[in-house]
């Protein structure tokens, strides 16, 4: 259908527009009803590739290996009365708890003398010497030293193991919270430090504390941004009308979410946030034409088929190539990243409908009226003739502007060869929360929370006590200590070293495996399936870190193989595969945008029917993206999920914007022909909703500045500085490009601006 005829249909049938919102509205209401929270935490990096499927068969012979809270107490001797009768409490109350599978201390070792078994951890009525002979003893013991107890002696670990049917956050949650509570009331009693952290703790938190900021921030920043469009506007039902659109349409996406059985997860998370941001842009520019409409004395109903008809193809252009843009991560191979990617395309095209039917529907009321009586007040109006000089300046200076622009983007974007995907558990936490005091002082004192496991596995003819198997895992074991990022490898040939027997040869004392406790036992062994696990501690690094650890490994480990060659040496672990996938997944995103990118600007030139306006795209859509790179460079950081969702949202900006003031170039040019002056008529018209639209966006995000989460501070801190520098693109870069390189047409009929059709005419080649 022609943008004429849609436009006319669209007054004429205004009811059964109503009608469509308010039914997508119900569903709508139906489907946020719905909604759940996938809070499974090994769902973010699914995949359906090899590694991942090793892992799940490696969890379910062995347990999870992320289910386990550390308790960590210091601050001071710990081998006294006070710090025994504190680590005892901590155990015995950890027990009390429902949920926990099994609890590891220094009281459960013991050493084995001439005088029988001794615990490592002496009653509180021991004599001095008795406390101190416990610490040699302790520092000695294979399966202390590094493991429960620091080097130092003076900080120790409560290994608190969860039952390994916990999976979900709302089941782990009040496990955590019971345990934060024997952690306070130990620490209150001995006066001793204890302080709870482990993956369960910090998953509970990012994921409890994510959603509730995310929408606690989607919140403030619309009242914000409503305030903001009433300063801009003077006029509150202008406000009104240009912000329902965008927040209708992030409500339909979530409700879409829940309608079809997609849960929120760390990633969606986002998705209400993009969906309004790409269509706040969308929203702005209609209410500017309409605007412009009411003040040349056109009625409500004309002034929004007006709009209509103008805008039409350029809404249904951006909304697809946001869309494209989106939908490429569907070709990712991580799933949650699959799906993120559908939901925003999906999002963008809702976005796109509310936009479309609400906003005019709303102007075409008697609130149009309000809106022309407040014509003439707003931020741009009144600051008229400093824009105007703006564009002159733009315009005179088109070519040291253009080659300055363009100069600047190929500097800038040299930093993208610097950055490298990363990510850290660390960066989720705020500074001064105890998970993160906590998580530090282990990585400092034990090497590291995480855990990285070689698996070994041997023939059904060979056994554990086969010379064989044993100077594999020793072997095994070299390797992981010959990397000086992974500390403190431990096997069952430590657990057999603990055991009483004959002295020097391990094989003997295999039988007598059976003497320790089972959960023990079967963290480093598997007799009954021949599976044995060499278990090293790995520090919160960041995977651009551990990446080049784990392929050094992985190079020893198949030259272990060859000299091996019954037995097979495997790498894994929950913090090994999530490594490697969620850099895949970094990469997925990063690599996305390329592709995204290349469809965006094949279809702004299909859209406009000229390969030239779709070059001169490009350099100030690219402006923003290299500069956010430059300035991750700056400061130090790496490629997170984080800031490549940035780059994505501000293509998707940028690039409306670009379409919009092109949209506009072409139906101001068919007027007299003259290219010069159709810039300044487009920026005068357009470059209102632009900066406008920046302004409002940038106080809503400038909101989530204020959050404790690291992640959310990142998040805003970028947003603002992507739309900064798009506004610099499509404001500055954009009109002296076109100044620079296309001609007018050959033959101009003139014509009024609202008469002419959105896709005429072509341009000449300059």
């Amino acid at each position: 259908m022609h943008p004429a005829a849609f436009a006319n249909w669209y007054i004429t049938h205004r009811r059964w527009v109503a009608a469509l919102v308010v039914v997508l509205t119900a569903l709508s209401i139906v489907g946020v009803f719905r909604l759940e929270l996938d809070d499974v935490p090994r769902s973010v990096f699914k995949t359906d590739n090899a590694d991942y499927a090793q892992l799940l068969e490696f969890l379910d012979d062995f347990e999870s290996d992320d289910n386990d809270c550390l308790l960590v107490i210091d601050g001071g001797d710990l081998f006294t009365p006070r710090g025994a009768g504190a680590i005892r409490q901590l155990v015995d109350g950890a027990k009390q708890i429902p949920g926990v599978s099994s609890v590891r201390s220094l009281g459960d070792v013991v050493s084995f003398g001439p005088g029988g078994a001794e615990s490592l951890l002496p009653p509180a009525d021991a004599p001095p010497e008795r406390f101190a002979t416990a610490r040699q003893r302790a520092l000695a013991h294979p399966l202390v030293r590094g493991q429960v107890l620091s080097p130092d002696a003076r900080t120790a670990l409560v290994i608190v193991r969860l039952d390994g049917d916990l999976e979900a956050i709302h089941d782990i949650e009040p496990v955590v919270d019971s345990l934060h509570d024997v952690a306070r009331q130990v620490a209150r009693d001995s006066g001793l430090r204890v302080e709870l952290t482990g993956v369960p703790g910090i998953r509970v938190q990012i994921f409890n504390q994510v959603p509730r900021e995310t929408g606690k921030f989607i919140i403030v920043g619309a009242v914000l941004a409503l305030l903001m469009a009433y300063f801009l506007f003077r006029q509150v039902w202008s406000a009104l009308i240009v912000a329902s659109a965008p927040i209708l349409g992030a409500f339909w996406t979530m409700g879409a979410l829940g309608l079809v059985g997609e849960k929120l997860n760390v990633i969606n998370t986002m998705l209400p946030t993009l969906v309004m941001v790409v269509g706040f842009a969308d929203s702005m520019h209609l209410m500017m034409d309409i605007r412009l409409g009411l003040a040349e004395g056109m009625s409500c109903q004309d002034a929004s088929r007006a709009a209509v008809r103008h805008l039409t193809i350029a809404l249904l252009l951006t909304s697809s190539t946001t869309a494209i843009g989106f939908g490429s991560l569907a070709l990712a191979e991580v799933d949650i990243i699959r799906r993120f990617g559908l939901a925003c395309a999906g999002g963008s095209m809702l976005s796109m409908i509310a936009v479309l039917s609400l906003i005019p529907l709303l102007a075409s009321t008697w609130l149009g009226e309000h809106v022309r009586a407040a014509h003439g007040q707003d931020f741009f109006t009144r600051n008229f003739a400093y824009f105007q000089r703006y564009i002159d300046w733009i315009v005179d200076h088109a070519w040291p502007v253009t080659i300055g622009g363009i100069a600047v983007t190929a500097l800038l974007a040299t930093s993208m060869f610097w950055l490298e995907p990363d990510n850290r558990l660390l960066e989720m936490i705020p500074r001064n929360d105890e998970s993160y005091v906590a998580l530090r002082r282990c990585d400092t004192a034990f090497g590291g929370t995480l855990s990285a496991f070689v698996l070994v596995e041997w023939p059904e003819r060979l056994t554990l006590g086969s010379p064989v198997v044993l100077g594999a895992l020793g072997a095994a074991e070299d390797v992981m200590r010959s990397e000086p990022g992974v500390h403190h490898p431990l096997s069952v040939l430590g657990l057999l070293a603990a055991l009483p027997g004959p002295e020097g040869d391990l094989a003997l004392r295999v039988p007598l495996l059976q003497l320790a406790p089972a959960d023990v036992r079967n963290r480093y062994v598997r007799e009954d399936i021949r599976r044995a696990l060499v278990v090293a501690r790995l520090p919160d690094s960041g995977i651009a870190t551990n990446r080049p650890v784990f392929a050094r490994i992985e190079t020893q480990l198949a030259a272990l193989g060859k000299r091996y060659p019954d037995l097979k040496f495997t790498l894994t672990g929950t913090a090994v595969v999530g490594s490697r996938n969620v850099y895949q997944m970094i990469e997925s995103l990063n690599s996305s945008l390329l592709g995204a990118s290349l469809a965006i600007f094949g279809s702004i030139a299909l859209g406009f029917r000229s390969l030239r306006l779709a070059a001169i795209s490009v350099p100030p859509n690219i402006f923003p993206l290299v500069g956010i790179s430059t300035l991750l460079v700056v400061t130090g950081r790496s490629l997170q999920m984080t800031s490549v969702m940035v780059f994505s949202i501000c293509l998707g900006i940028a690039v409306d914007d670009t379409i919009h003031f092109l949209n506009r170039f072409r139906r101001e040019l068919v007027i007299d022909g003259d290219v010069r002056a159709a810039i300044r008529r487009s920026f005068l018209a357009v470059g209102s909703a632009v900066f406008t639209t920046t302004l409002v966006l940038l106080v809503g995000f400038g909101s989530v500045l204020t959050s404790a989460m690291p992640s959310s501070r990142l998040f805003a801190g970028l947003s603002c500085a992507a739309y900064t520098m798009a506004i610099a693109g499509d404001l500055v870069m954009l009109p002296a490009l076109i100044v620079c390189f296309v001609k007018p047409p050959k033959v101009t009929q003139p014509a009024a601006a609202a008469d002419v059709p959105a896709a005429e005419p072509a341009m000449e080649p300059a």
